[in-house]
């Protein structure tokens, strides 16, 4: 068979020009307005898949972008504003975001956002104060979440944040990450070796739960609670609040705080019991524990805090001084109608 070589040669050419096309691109936000999908508002047209996307502050009047929907199912994507998913359902994305200085990302009013092959971190960087926002019934679902310095987590008004592998808080005391409204972090979800939770900073549940290890799954997850790390649980008998793992350890190293305190301290009586770990050992122990004041005759039970993960009230409420004064008064007086109808 004869090869008319010009022809091949074209051919060859035109592949060439098209894989060029095909290669990524950097493009960056430059706008005055908040559409994510009008190609006017970024430096080199709408983001497409594989490329490098700069989300900064920039032109006059700059607004931060606002996501309603995106076909942008891979890139690399460096956010230095805040960057809001509303309203929209992205799955299966491979997004990798990196969170500058002052990046922030919302999702936000029922969203779900699936990023399950895609990472969020702001690591290796002095200075920085990043956030991650999901609220309003929302769930997200990253592979991996790493941040280190300044950064705050919020997951709100009965949202989920899900996390496959690798959930790490290098923070120390900077960092917050609060849980409430009855919503949820669920960490170590896929069945990979690599699952780790590494929890630094502050941890605060009020109404909330954190979940490390699939259910179902015996493969072995760890929670690593850091020296400068402080669980703060927010109890109440009306909600859960606990850190559960079911099929794995809690880690606890020497120099970390547990606070305990309640919605409504008043609330509170003798017997009641609370449930803040679920694990199948529980090894170390807090250097330092704070705890809510009770009311006369009540007192902390942490005979089982190591071994079930469980703390409980003690004792039944002494009457104040004046409620002896007021039960006394009574019983005189009504000792004294009795003498007299005598």
């Amino acid at each position: 068979m004869k090869i008319n070589i010009l022809k091949a040669m074209s051919i060859i050419g035109a592949f060439v020009i098209l894989s060029a096309s095909l290669e990524a691109k950097t493009t960056n936000w430059w706008s005055n307005g908040s559409d994510w999908n009008l190609a006017s508002n970024w430096t080199n047209g709408l983001p497409v898949n594989g490329d490098i996307v700069n989300v900064s502050s920039g032109g006059t009047g700059h607004r931060d972008p606002i996501m309603t929907s995106s076909s942008l199912y891979n890139a690399n994507i460096n956010l230095n504003v805040s960057l809001t998913i509303r309203g929209a359902n992205l799955s299966s994305y491979a997004w990798d975001i990196n969170l500058g200085y002052s990046g922030s990302l919302i999702i936000e009013n029922g969203t779900t956002f699936n990023n399950d092959a895609g990472t969020i971190s702001s690591v290796y960087a002095y200075g920085r104060s990043t956030k991650l926002t999901v609220r309003e019934g929302a769930c997200a679902i990253f592979k991996d979440i790493e941040f280190s310095d300044i950064s705050e987590i919020k997951i709100e008004n009965a949202s989920t944040l899900i996390i496959q592998d690798v959930f790490s808080l290098y923070t120390g005391l900077k960092s917050k990450t609060i849980i409430s409204g009855g919503s949820s972090i669920l960490t170590a979800q896929s069945t990979s070796l690599n699952r780790t939770t590494n929890i630094d900073g502050i941890l605060t549940l009020d109404n909330g739960i954190f979940a490390a290890g699939k259910i179902g799954d015996t493969t072995q997850s760890i929670i690593n609670i850091a020296a400068t790390a402080t669980l703060e649980f927010y109890l109440s008998t009306s909600s859960t609040n606990k850190i559960i793992n079911n099929y794995g350890s809690i880690d606890i190293a020497d120099g970390a705080t547990l606070s305990l305190d309640f919605d409504d301290v008043s609330s509170i009586v003798g017997g009641e019991s609370f449930d803040i770990f679920d694990a199948t050992t529980i090894t170390g122990t807090f250097t330092d524990i704070n705890l809510a004041t009770l009311a006369a005759g009540l007192g902390w039970d942490l005979s089982q805090l190591y071994t079930n993960g469980i703390v409980s009230i003690a004792g039944s409420i002494i009457p104040e001084p004046s409620t002896y004064a007021i039960i006394f008064g009574t019983f005189a007086l009504a000792f004294a109608i009795y003498r007299r109808r005598k």
